[in-house]
């Protein structure tokens, strides 16, 4: 009787064979380069190990068990090893702070052969219990203080936040990159109609509002951090 494979074996496949991997020495050997060094930092379990995918994104993402991934498109836009530090030890970090509890037991329930569509499921409910704008900024702040201990630069870690927002700004997505002042508004509604209708706009943009926080927030939390390390 085969076996069935656990489940990040069995995602890692699904994602491969959905996007394809990155083969490439220079790729291959830069993420192997870093994650080693943040998982000696981090010297507990699971050791990570990162996965290059061709997604058309600028993205990196983790799940339960051993694997990170991160886009060949980001991956070529980061100009040194701080900068990727930073990302993968983000995604470490939503290990370590337990942002994937939720999901302990449940993936071994997933039948293995839904395929793809299940894949896009799981992400979606993902996206919508992991990641919080809470839980960004602890995953921020513990991924900063790792590269820190891996003797990553820190100012050069906060590089990756100028590239992201560059790119969420080329796709005109202002708020990404500064976030929303629709609440800043109302205080200037001039008359009782106005205030209720920049009111209203106001709700609803908390309605819709992100899991992740504004790029220009998260870099100046960290701004703050290694601030207050060098005091």
């Amino acid at each position: 009787m085969t076996q069935e494979p656990s489940f990040d074996e069995w995602l890692r496949g699904q994602l491969v064979e959905a996007y394809g991997m990155e083969r490439e020495t220079w790729a291959v050997d830069q993420v192997r380069r870093v994650i080693d060094k943040i998982n000696a930092v981090r010297n507990r379990e699971p050791q990570f190990t990162v996965e290059v995918l061709w997604l058309r994104e600028m993205t990196a993402f983790t799940a339960p068990g051993r694997f990170i991934y991160i886009s060949r498109r980001l991956l070529e836009r980061l100009p040194h090893d701080d900068a990727v530090a930073m990302v993968l030890a983000h995604e470490a970090a939503h290990h370590d702070l337990d942002h994937l509890a939720d999901f302990a037991g449940w993936t071994r329930r997933l039948p293995r052969k839904a395929g793809s569509w299940l894949v896009a499921r799981l992400f979606r409910v993902i996206e919508q219990r992991v990641y919080s704008q809470e839980h960004e900024f602890e995953a921020d702040r513990y991924g900063l203080r790792l590269c820190r201990q891996a003797n990553f630069d820190g100012l050069k870690c906060l590089e990756l936040f100028d590239i992201t927002k560059q790119y969420v700004l080329d796709y005109g997505d202002v708020e990404a990159a500064y976030g929303s002042d629709a609440e800043q508004d109302v205080e200037f509604a001039e008359n009782a109609a106005d205030w209720i209708f920049l009111k209203l706009r106001a709700e609803f943009s908390k309605l819709r509002r992100r899991t992740h926080p504004a790029i220009s927030d998260r870099k100046a939390a960290l701004n703050a951090q290694l601030a207050k390390e060098h005091l």
